[in-house]
């Protein structure tokens, strides 16, 4: 009874028995906790972007997790207990703060920053950095920060910037060929719509408002509709009547952009001005319907041979130039007989 008596528990004895089964409380609580965080470092471990917590005032790092580390190319130690701008090339925890700021008071939910770590053998590694704040239980306001490689990403920026500026040089090399050309040259649309015209080809064409199929055979004499079909289908070539006071001749030729001619595709049309070549043909279609007319005696032979030949808006090929030749010889022996 008396050994029953002495460890009887005693009213003086209860505030002991809370304060124990407090201790006993926290110490499961914390071991759930512990638990906890390390089955999140080990699931951290797992992913390829990098990962730090660290406080938002000196941003020194309490916890790293792997791609982290492989990223710095230092170990644990060396990264736990250190701040980001240690290993980060030209960036400063006052930098640091201002980046955070709206963050910190609420503004923004979180921020990304490109900025390049660096190795301790020198190597540097471009990475993008989300930065965002937490608030963990125990610790209070902490600063997360993902970070992802970014080199293979600045690698294609990089090759598609040159890859444009070699499509620029091609294209303005192109652009002044198609300027340069003396005959005019047009692309039209599958909608009809004129998405390209050199300078030959406006000085021929223009003044138009809205450059489209309709307003370009606006200024042509097209009755049969020759004009329209040979704008739209590839292969084909027709000479229309400028209209005018000066009433050029202009040949149109259609070229198909690629291999399939069909009219829903784009289409290159080529004006050149035959005009002068018209003239020079009428002048010597005229002349010779003349001189076949004319030549029946043998003066009038010997006149009208020798005026062809005069002709300078003709270039006569050397045959016909022959055959005017032996005809005045012909015509002059002839005389000669008959005197």
């Amino acid at each position: 009874a008396t050994s029953g008596a002495a460890n009887r528990l005693t009213d003086d004895d209860v505030p002991f028995t809370r304060e124990l089964a407090a201790r006993v409380a926290a110490a499961i609580q914390n071991a759930r906790l512990f638990r906890d965080a390390a089955r999140f470092r080990t699931i951290l471990d797992t992913v390829h972007d990098g990962v730090t917590v660290g406080d938002p005032d000196t941003f020194r790092v309490n916890y790293a997790n792997d791609a982290v580390l492989e990223q710095l190319g230092r170990t644990r130690d060396q990264v736990v207990g250190h701040t980001t701008p240690d290993w980060t090339e030209g960036v400063s925890i006052d930098q640091l703060r201002d980046f955070v700021a709206p963050i910190r008071s609420g503004e923004e939910m979180a921020r990304s920053l490109d900025v390049v770590r660096i190795r301790p053998d020198g190597t540097r590694v471009p990475v993008e950095i989300r930065w965002q704040q937490v608030d963990l239980p125990g610790e209070g306001p902490q600063m997360v920060a993902i970070s992802r490689n970014i080199r293979e990403r600045i690698e294609t920026e990089q090759r598609l910037t040159q890859l444009a500026k070699a499509e620029h040089a091609r294209a303005a090399e192109l652009n002044a060929i198609i300027g340069a050309i003396g005959e005019g040259l047009i692309v039209l649309d599958p909608g009809g719509r004129v998405t390209l015209a050199n300078p030959t080809a406006r000085a021929i064409i223009q003044p138009l408002e809205d450059w489209n199929l309709d307003s370009v055979l606006a200024r042509f004499d097209d009755p049969d509709g020759a004009g329209r079909a040979a704008f739209v289908n590839h292969g084909q070539t027709v000479t229309l009547r400028r209209k005018g006071p000066a009433r050029q001749w202009i040949e149109v030729r259609n070229y198909a952009v690629d291999d399939d001619p069909s009219t829903d595709r784009e289409h290159i049309v080529l004006l050149r001005d035959v005009t002068a070549a018209r003239e020079r043909e009428a002048v010597r279609d005229a002349f010779v319907g003349i001189l076949s007319h004319e030549l029946r005696t043998p003066l009038a032979a010997i006149k009208g041979c020798s005026a062809a030949l005069l002709l300078e808006e003709v270039n006569w090929p050397g045959s016909k130039r022959h055959e005017f030749l032996q005809l005045i010889d012909n015509e002059c022996s002839n005389r000669q007989s008959t005197s």
